[in-house]
């Protein structure tokens, strides 16, 4: 064993012991952050994803609007199936944007819907939506193997881009789904998961969008092609630290690297600060944004201060979120 490889065993056992540790933690705020949204679920309709929206008249809106034979209402076949959404009034023909919400180690893709709620903004602004599951490691927790570091502690070695690619593949050829508007986003591990995509996959994905997920180690080698990134990130973040450390990028500097990749300007602009945490007090989200590639990606950084690993959102946070993805289209160059 090199030198090298003996740091990096050393530096993912680290990474493992960190995230096992803080794993009951984060579990506890993420049930602490959910319990009031529960609370209020049935006045948002926001009831089991697995349970078709009623119609009013006895019928399935889906079943009553499209084929059920061909539409699917899940992708990935019998083994990994990702849940499909849609708009309840759309035409079936315009073409819509794709987004796929990846979750947390640890967590399930319906518990990260819940938290992050994009599945009850699936009408107003007009998106397929696709939740898949990542496989269940032996300690019992669901996981993404986004990089050496994160999340494939047990060396599964799950081609989980190849899986996730495979799901853009299949609702491409069954739906009129927009290949210029496929996007990812994700929390801590699926946002770790969403920068591996956006490494090896640039010229298929408009956009990113990782909430305390980082981008990949340093010296990985990426595809050069625009994507436009939004990075969101608490400064209390003990579990995914919100600085650089050794082998992986800080916050910043995960919304840097694509934009170095490219050969883009570096220089950016503070937006006016926004209020997205409940739990701190004014406006505690500093907005940093990078636009010198001429218009090919744009790159933001959302810092949320005073947070930690699963920050409490309000609703502004939610929506600017959706309407950051909804703007975003893939480059052609």
């Amino acid at each position: 064993m090199t030198g090298i490889e003996a740091r990096v065993g050393s530096a993912k056992s680290s990474q493992r012991n960190s995230w096992f540790s803080t794993l009951r933690v984060v579990g506890v705020e993420m049930r602490s952050g959910l319990s009031g949204w529960m609370m209020g679920c049935a006045l948002v309709a926001c009831g089991d994803p697995s349970v078709p929206v009623d119609s009013g008249d006895g019928t399935d809106v889906a079943d009553s609007r499209f084929d059920v034979s061909t539409w699917p209402a899940t992708v990935g076949g019998n083994e990994r199936p990702a849940l499909v959404y849609w708009p309840q009034e759309w035409d079936g023909t315009s073409l819509l944007p794709v987004v796929v919400m990846l979750h947390g180690y640890g967590a399930t893709g319906i518990v990260q819907d819940i938290y992050l709620q994009l599945r009850p903004r699936i009408d107003t602004y007009g998106f397929i939506y696709v939740i898949p599951e990542g496989l269940r490691d032996p300690s019992g927790a669901q996981y993404w193997n986004a990089n050496p570091y994160c999340c494939d502690f047990y060396d599964s070695g799950v081609d989980d881009v190849g899986y996730l690619m495979g799901l853009i593949d299949e609702l491409e050829a069954s739906m009129p789904v927009d290949p210029s508007r496929v996007l990812f986003t994700g929390h801590s591990n699926g946002g770790y998961m969403s920068h591996r995509l956006a490494c090896e996959h640039p010229d298929r994905i408009a956009g990113i969008a990782s909430l305390a997920g980082l981008a990949q180690p340093y010296g990985t080698d990426c595809d050069v092609h625009p994507v436009s990134v939004l990075q969101m990130h608490g400064d209390q973040d003990d579990a995914v630290p919100y600085t650089d450390s050794t082998f992986l990028p800080g916050a910043q500097a995960s919304v840097e690297t694509y934009l170095e990749r490219l050969g883009c300007d570096m220089s950016s602009e503070e937006l006016p600060p926004r209020d997205y945490a409940v739990d701190v007090k004014g406006e505690d989200t500093q907005v940093e944004r990078w636009a010198g590639c001429g218009g090919a990606m744009v790159g933001e950084l959302w810092t949320l201060q005073g947070s930690g690993h699963v920050p409490v959102f309000n609703e502004s946070y939610r929506d600017d979120l959706v309407s950051w993805l909804m703007e975003q289209r893939r480059a052609e160059r």
